[in-house]
């Protein structure tokens, strides 16, 4: 099993599984406010095209708002016109029947979640659409990177389904830090200190099950 593969099964199983921690994510990123316990329904996966089945990796329904995540390993320079073609086909697929001869469509809500990134990975894809007719359309989709949130800001916006992926920011010096025993000290220190206040903050809300499935798959990544 390759690391991609592993990336999307634990993101996935959180998605199936563990649905509500998606919920501090939507409110981080498009700023709403849902409440956790706000009803979610999943929405279909697959999209059939003529060269063959596209999967995209989340796709919910919160009340009327459609909200389409995409969880991504690698810096990826078409990710912009991925997006739009996923969505593309969410909304055509959703179209609205014609009113006075016009079909709506609307595009859903998406953002890409970076675990790893670069100097080029950009806060927010974007694709200029210039429309026949002359207009200029600009689709944008934020991106969020899994480096920027600390362990501390983590557990302060709740966002405990980045934290199988924490360690990979440690990726590039995890030789360095096999070899320094003061610094794997250090990371065994701070990884301590998430399992601590996980089992707090997951204790409290009598979520027992839950802080051990977080800790098998921060342990399999």
């Amino acid at each position: 099993m390759n690391n991609n593969t592993i990336f999307d099964d634990v993101f996935r199983t959180m998605v199936e599984k563990m649905t509500y921690l998606l919920v501090p994510l939507i409110n981080e990123v498009f700023h709403t406010s849902y409440p956790e316990d706000v009803k979610i329904v999943h929405l279909r996966n697959e999209h059939q095209l003529e060269e063959g089945e596209l999967i995209t990796d989340a796709r919910l329904l919160i009340g009327d708002k459609v909200y389409h995540i995409e969880c991504q390993s690698t810096d990826d320079a078409t990710m912009a016109i991925r997006m739009f073609e996923y969505d593309a086909m969410i909304a055509i697929e959703n179209a609205v029947a014609k009113e006075k001869g016009i079909f709506k469509i609307f595009m859903p809500k998406s953002c890409v979640i970076y675990l790893r990134t670069t100097k080029n990975t950009p806060d927010v894809e974007e694709v200029e659409l210039k429309l026949p007719d002359g207009q200029v359309c600009v689709y944008r989709v934020p991106t969020v990177k899994v480096e920027r949130y600390t362990k501390d800001s983590i557990f302060e916006k709740n966002l405990l389904m980045l934290l199988p992926f924490y360690v990979m920011r440690y990726e590039e010096s995890a030789h360095t830090i096999g070899e320094n025993t003061e610094k794997l000290q250090e990371l065994l220190s701070e990884y301590e200190d998430i399992r601590v206040n996980l089992e707090k903050e997951l204790s409290m809300a009598g979520r027992s099950e839950l802080y051990t499935d977080l800790n098998r798959l921060i342990v399999r990544i």
